[in-house]
């Protein structure tokens, strides 16, 4: 009994070839589309003070919640108290940005 998409030698005939062709590429298309956006976000940063700070202060943010989550998680007993001990990284982290966020000089308008 020889199946829809594979010959008798069991290999995939040529639509099954041509769709992982297609989508491949497809998907290749799709990560150059994000990495020129993300490249073009990243030059629009540079050329912006108010934008570089607004945006280290928000990473700096985003890890606080996360350790503040982390923190309440083990102190309502939801979580093991062993899992505070990766605490430091994010802290680290949280630091990293503030430290770099005020470090940046916004000139006056």
């Amino acid at each position: 009994m020889v199946s829809e998409t594979t010959t008798s030698a069991g290999m995939p005939d040529a639509r099954m070839i041509l769709i992982i062709i297609v989508s491949v590429l497809a998907f290749s298309a799709f990560i150059g589309w994000m990495a020129w956006l993300s490249l073009k976000s990243a030059f629009k940063t540079l050329e912006n003070p108010k934008r570089m700070k607004r945006l280290l202060t928000l990473g700096a943010m985003i890890y606080l919640f996360g350790a503040v989550n982390g923190i309440v998680k083990v102190a309502t007993g939801s979580a093991p108290l062993l899992s505070l001990i990766g605490l430091p990284i994010p802290l680290l982290f949280i630091w990293f940005f503030l430290r770099a966020a005020s470090r940046v000089k916004v000139p006056p308008k």
